[in-house]
């Protein structure tokens, strides 16, 4: 039971990860996201 409680959080953990580095990389590729949506981003987090 313990095995798959750690699995569970090392797959939430990189997926939250990924989303971070997406977010990075979005920003930085010069795409323009609205102040509305880095709100949302933020606040869900």
């Amino acid at each position: 039971m313990r095995i798959s409680i750690y699995i569970l959080l090392v797959v939430f953990y990189i997926l939250l990860g990924l989303v971070v580095i997406l977010w990075f990389m979005y920003h930085g590729s010069g795409h323009k996201i609205p102040i509305e949506t880095d709100r949302f981003l933020f606040f869900r987090f």
